[in-house]
């Protein structure tokens, strides 16, 4: 809309499920101005087909770091310090790949309780594709970084590298701040991985591997071992989700975020079935649709469900759903009973003929099975009762953070 001086009432967005989104499909190419541009002049509609060949070449990608990384410690192996400087690949048209090595910055210890960390980054121009927030979005590097200069340390020391990483997570107290200034909410990070090698079966490898050295047998068995804790929703972005339930007891969720392939359709439903009670097969989930959703910040940093799924689980909130519910059915009842009242008596009162219009909307409602939507529904309606009872938008704490290991 800015692009063109429109309002934005008359730029219609129609985004079905994207496969493979990922960061880099967030944001306009030129390739999609262009051909908005050519239905302007041309009076007509325009379609751009991209390849997967052009894609490859065309589309943002991402990472596209060079790093050069020191560690430090005791023979004991206690990690004292550590040290990353990165060159960011910026590409040949910088965006917002060139400002990501703050969010390597940030997360540069992971989930080691190091005293004394340092890292600095340099972005330069080059003549790649532009690089983009994809998949972590300067996170996974800084995971990188550190667990390969964890994997070198065990290997100078001899010592394992699980007994090693183990030696140096962080065990609180939390909240924990790192030297970076990351602020960890929680986590059990010993726990989760000894969970994680139990499940491997770390030892039992570990002995296959010294068998097969020892016995020169092919094909050698490599372990890799790494811990990582995100950030998510780092620009603490919020959400907008509404629940619409029709007489026939089915329930059309609207939500801001949008499919890239994760699942969201069936996470939303069951967020929304155990809120209302209503099965998950009688909801319906729809996003992408810009005359059908009021708002939305899309699928980025890892929030759709953590805040996109609140956001329905507001709108979905017992409590406020019932509360709507009921104020919906009361006015339907009282509305009804002005009909009748009139009907049997033909005494005429101030707003009688308002009344009975309000009351006929009603009984056709109920007649047509039209979704009731006064008091308990956001839908395309915009009355204040739907904006306090269901439309909710949710911006999380700054303190959110999801852990994973």
């Amino acid at each position: 809309a800015v692009m063109f001086g429109l309002d934005q009432a008359q730029v219609r967005v129609i985004c079905p499920d994207v496969g493979g989104g990922f960061g880099p499909k967030n944001g306009l190419y030129p390739e999609e101005r262009l051909t908005a541009e050519l239905a302007r002049r041309l009076d007509r509609p325009v379609r751009w087909v991209e390849t997967r060949s052009e894609s490859m070449l065309g589309l943002g990608h991402g990472r596209a770091q060079v790093q050069h990384a020191t560690i430090g410690g005791r023979r004991d192996g206690t990690v004292l310090a550590y040290r990353l400087d990165v060159i960011q690949d910026s590409g040949a048209y910088p965006s917002v790949g060139a400002v990501l090595p703050f969010m390597t910055r940030l997360m540069g210890p992971g989930t080691y309780d190091i005293a004394s960390v340092s890292v600095s980054a340099s972005s330069v121009v080059t003549n790649t594709v532009p690089v983009e927030a994809y998949r972590g979005a300067g996170r996974p590097e800084a995971t990188a970084a550190i667990e390969r200069m964890m994997d070198c340390f065990a290997a100078e020391l001899g010592m394992d590298a699980v007994a090693l990483r183990r030696r140096n997570l962080i065990a609180g107290p939390f909240p924990f701040t790192t030297p970076t200034g990351a602020t960890y909410d929680s986590g059990e990070y010993a726990g989760a991985l000894d969970k994680a090698l139990t499940a491997a079966g770390y030892s039992e490898l570990r002995s296959e591997q010294r068998r097969r050295r020892a016995a020169g047998e092919a094909p050698l068995l490599g372990i890799g071992v790494s811990t990582y804790v995100e950030v998510t929703n780092g620009l603490r972005s919020g959400e907008h989700g509404s629940i619409e339930v029709h007489p026939d007891g089915r329930a059309l969720v609207r939500t801001g975020s949008s499919a890239h392939g994760q699942g969201h359709h069936t996470a939303f439903a069951m967020i929304a079935s155990a809120q209302t009670g209503i099965p998950i097969e009688a909801i319906t989930v729809r996003h992408g649709e810009t005359d059908d959703v009021v708002r939305g910040g899309g699928t980025g940093g890892s929030k759709s469900l953590q805040v996109g799924g609140t956001a329905v689980l507001s709108a979905a909130d017992v409590p406020l759903f019932g509360v709507g519910l009921v104020f919906s059915f009361l006015s339907a009842w009282v509305c009804v009973r002005w009909l009748l009242r009139y009907i049997s008596s033909h005494d005429f009162v101030p707003f009688a003929w308002y009344r009975i219009a309000f009351g006929i909307v009603v009984l056709l409602t109920a007649y047509t099975g039209a979704p009731v939507r006064i008091g308990f529904s956001a839908g395309r309606c915009r009355e204040r009762w739907n904006a306090l009872f269901t439309n909710r938008h949710v911006t999380p704490p700054p303190s959110a953070r999801h852990v994973v290991e």
